[in-house]
């Protein structure tokens, strides 16, 4: 199994974030980026489930650059963090797509918890598109079955078949 990856986008050296082997053997990568510019280009270089940005970093914020992240990883999760942690960013962060919003400083815990809510999430949304498609198929065979001239060609593979 290909191991999943994760972009942490921090100007702060020596964060508690820094990559590290993931104890649990979960088979998660962890890179990282010193502003928003190096994580667009990472984020536009290779594939990420996860992506954990601050609000603040010099040059280009993490509110200025969360759009464009979500366009260059439209299925990553994007978590927002800042040590500035006010409603008003929350809601903005939230508002342009981030799945949830860390003030900092954040315990391991509050991280897992928001990361166990995102897996939640995205195995939902692919259980809803499984039975979309269950469905469809469904009413799609219930149609044909309906019409008289299917009915006729439905009978002549059955008979054909035996």
């Amino acid at each position: 199994m290909a191991k999943r990856r994760a972009l942490i986008i921090d100007d702060e050296a020596g964060s508690a974030l820094e990559p590290r082997p993931d104890p649990r053997g979960r088979g998660l990568r962890v890179a990282t980026a010193a502003d928003g510019d190096q994580g667009l280009r990472a984020a536009q270089a290779e594939r990420f489930e996860r992506v954990l940005c601050d609000v603040r970093m010099p040059r280009k914020g993490g509110l200025e650059i969360l759009e464009e992240l979500i366009r260059a990883q439209a299925d990553a999760t994007v978590l927002v963090m800042s040590a500035f942690g006010h409603t008003e960013q929350a809601l903005e962060a939230v508002r342009k797509g981030a799945f949830d919003f860390l003030a900092k400083p954040f315990q391991a815990q509050e991280l897992l918890l928001a990361i166990r809510k995102a897996e939640e999430r995205e195995r939902l949304q692919r259980e809803n598109r499984r039975l979309k498609a269950r469905a469809l198929a469904r009413c799609v065979a219930a149609l044909a079955a309906a019409s008289p001239l299917m009915r006729r060609g439905l009978r002549a593979d059955r008979a054909r078949a035996e």
